[in-house]
């Protein structure tokens, strides 16, 4: 038995380690892998038959489990390995995939891993995934990695070419759905197939590498009950913050009227999901009474364009945003430790926060509610002397119109990335022009 010296001991090398993994050991570059999908595998039994197979199968089911998180836990700390290797289903618990991976270290060998000699060669999906590696050798990019703590990650390219039969594998754009989790990042083919994705997918770079690297955990249940969102939807300030966060990158990158870049109409309408029924909304008038200042700071999309008017009104602002976010970037952060810290660092630029921030509040905030978020100082004493009063939008009543994953107008957000259902994705493809993006397209 140790004793408490030796318990202790090993705690701090634990976290010392734990800090080491996710903050300082990293190469100088993105580590790429191609991973293919060779077959499904079935793991359990999907319908046992009598109480010794159920209790088999109960017994099979928590080992696969544990499997699960470990794997899990392993690409969180980007630990990834080459060869053969098991994914596990996040849909279908009774299912796994036998996947095989390579280290990419050029374009024309990814190129080649895909089956193809030349890019043009290549379907739309993979195309997309090419299209992230070369976006991740941009200026644009190496800029970012002197702001934050983590300078590259793992990226898992999954070339899913043989199973995008959605109607025969239903699970597979969900299991290797565009994902960060800790370290490392993966993206699917399937997600991008259809004309000129190729142009979008260095959206889902940005948003991911956002994600990589930000510190703040996730919040617990964070997306609801039907474990999705929405860009216009009220989830959690801390959620929103961190899903607006990867939202304003993106913006920040690309701006708005850009193929799958949102837009000012897309929170017009703020979406609130039904706590008993999973799946199940409502969305109600951003301007109206039942929805107060700090619902709206909720929704990732309110959180992102607050940022993205910021960065675009202040002298150098995006660089400004990065400035104040490292300094903060840990713990239980939201918005309101974003700004006040950017007020601290920047008192110049006062009255462009307060403006971006009472312009996407829909001025929802009283003069007393302001003082409270972001403390008392000369400069918001002088910007609520000259503060306009409440418009007539603030007191409309504003509609509810039911709105479900299915049929709503809204953007569904899961793991940080639009998700559109297979049937959905389908129909626009069939109406849409090809230089339109059919995640985007209302």
């Amino acid at each position: 038995m140790r004793n408490k010296s030796s318990s202790f001991n090993s705690g701090i090398l634990f976290f010392f380690c734990l800090f080491f993994l996710t903050n300082t050991a990293f190469a100088e570059k993105f580590d790429f892998y191609y991973q293919r999908i060779d077959k499904i595998l079935e793991i359990n039994n999907p319908k046992p038959d009598g109480w010794f197979e159920h209790a088999k199968a109960f017994l099979k089911g928590g080992v696969n489990t544990v499997k699960r998180w470990v794997s899990d836990a392993r690409y969180s700390m980007g630990i990834v390995k080459q060869g053969d290797k098991t994914w596990y289903s996040s849909e279908d618990h009774n299912v796994a995939y036998q996947v095989y991976r390579v280290k990419v270290t050029s374009r024309e060998q990814l190129i080649e891993l895909m089956g193809a000699k030349s890019f043009s060669e290549l379907n739309d999906g993979q195309k997309a995934l090419v299209a992230m590696y070369d976006y991740s050798k941009t200026d644009s990019v190496k800029e970012r990695t002197d702001f934050f703590p983590r300078e590259t990650a793992e990226i898992i390219l999954t070339d899913t070419e043989n199973f995008n039969d959605e109607e025969k594998y239903p699970n597979i754009r969900r299991d290797f759905w565009p994902t960060a989790s800790g370290k490392t990042i993966w993206v699917n083919s399937l997600r991008y197939s259809y004309p000129n994705s190729d142009k979008d997918s260095p959206h889902t770079f940005t948003h991911e590498l956002a994600h990589i690297f930000d510190n703040s955990p996730l919040p617990f249940n964070a997306y609801g009950k039907d474990g999705a969102h929405y860009f216009n939807e009220k989830t959690s300030p801390r959620t929103a913050f961190k899903e607006g966060w990867a939202q304003f990158n993106e913006l920040s990158y690309f701006g708005t009227g850009t193929s799958g870049v949102f837009e000012d109409s897309d929170i017009k309408k703020i979406k609130i999901e039904d706590t008993a029924s999973a799946g199940n909304y409502v969305e109600i008038d951003a301007a109206s009474s039942s929805l107060s200042g700090n619902d709206l700071l909720s929704v990732e999309g309110v959180n992102a364009f607050i940022m993205y008017d910021i960065s675009l009104k202040a002298n150098d602002g995006r660089k400004k945003i990065y400035d104040a976010f490292k300094e903060i970037n840990f713990g239980f952060i939201v918005l309101k430790d974003l700004l006040k810290k950017f007020l601290k660092k920047y008192p110049d630029d006062s009255e462009i926060v307060f403006k971006a921030f009472d312009n996407r509040t829909l001025n929802k905030f009283s003069n007393d509610e302001l003082i409270r978020y972001f403390g008392q100082s000369p400069q918001l004493t002088e910007y609520l002397a000259r503060r306009p009063g409440k418009t007539p939008a603030n007191t409309i009543a504003g509609s509810v119109t039911p709105a479900t994953a299915s049929n709503s107008s809204g953007i569904l957000r899961r793991a940080a990335e639009t998700y559109v259902a297979p049937s959905v994705m389908k129909e626009r493809i069939k109406v849409l022009s090809d230089s339109k993006n059919p995640f985007t397209e209302k």
